[in-house]
């Protein structure tokens, strides 16, 4: 928690708003204020005070912030002994992440604390499709990867990490006809044609979005696949489909977009970190 949501807390805190907030993490700002609604929940006390355009700390906000700012400094003694011990600790970690996931949110700033506490691990990163992901972790061509939760039911033998839960959202171009209706929302899309990645490249995808829909009332919503991630999203840009993305999707906020999100009782979708069971590499239990 002291590395996620207190973090996030102290983030906050300290430029009193989420958007900047948001910025500095290098993430979005609703999971800046997810994870905050997370940490008030766990704490069962609001840590801020929402105003338009405007948040301060309540004061068990301010009392929060002065005990985090003193377990931060506990915590960053504590890291400095560690640093110390982690200089001697070598060796080599191939990695393979989705390829449409915007790595420079959701992936870099972890890795950049990796490597300044492990500055003698090689880090191998490598982008892939959902298929190639899987059949590199079967071959060994890479020791971890990270992709999303409906992945790990296509594996055996593997142990499941959940990094971070992810929002998702109903996505259309300004091309697409429903661009410009005022107040849409989810029930405006049951209608609609949706494009998907192929099912060899992933399985799950179909039966999770009929699912979805069918909760929203579609009575059997017309689906089209794309083999890849650039053909979809170009299917996407061009108007003539919907898609539903992660909030780690490249140009997923880019301004000729619309996004619809989904409540999260809608879909229970993480981030994991996937290896073999019989993977011996040691580095794979001290970053992972």
């Amino acid at each position: 928690m002291l590395s996620a949501l207190l973090n996030t807390f102290l983030t906050v805190a300290k430029y009193q708003s989420f958007t900047r907030a948001a910025e500095v993490l290098y993430t979005t700002q609703p999971t800046v204020s997810r994870q905050i609604r997370t940490l008030e929940e766990e704490l069962g006390f609001p840590l801020f005070l929402r105003e338009y355009k405007k948040i301060s700390l309540t004061p068990e906000g301010e009392v929060m912030l002065q005990a985090c700012e003193k377990m931060q400094e506990i915590f960053l003694q504590g890291l400095q002994t560690a640093r110390e011990h982690a200089m001697g600790v070598s060796g080599e970690i191939k990695i393979g992440y989705l390829s449409s996931f915007d790595a420079g949110k959701m992936l870099f700033p972890s890795l950049e604390c990796i490597d300044e506490l492990y500055p003698n691990i090689k880090l191998q990163m490598e982008k892939a499709s959902y298929y190639a992901l899987r059949k590199g972790l079967q071959n060994g061509l890479y020791d971890v990867i990270i992709t999303l939760s409906f992945e790990a039911e296509l594996l055996h033998d593997v142990v499941v990490k959940e990094i971070e839960r992810v929002k998702c959202y109903f996505v259309l171009s300004e091309r697409h006809p429903l661009y410009a209706k005022e107040d849409l929302n989810l029930s405006d899309l049951v209608n609609s044609r949706f494009v998907l990645p192929a099912p060899a490249e992933s399985p799950r995808r179909a039966g999770d979005l009929e699912r979805i829909l069918q909760s929203l009332g579609s009575q059997g919503a017309e689906i089209v696949f794309e083999p890849n991630m650039e053909s979809l999203m170009f299917h996407v840009r061009t108007g003539k489909s919907i898609a539903l993305l992660n909030c780690y999707e490249n140009d997923l906020f880019a301004p000729f977009y619309r996004r619809i999100e989904l409540p999260d009782d809608r879909s229970d979708l993480y981030t994991v970190a996937i290896w073999k069971k019989n993977n011996q590499n040691p580095l794979i239990p001290l970053l992972f």
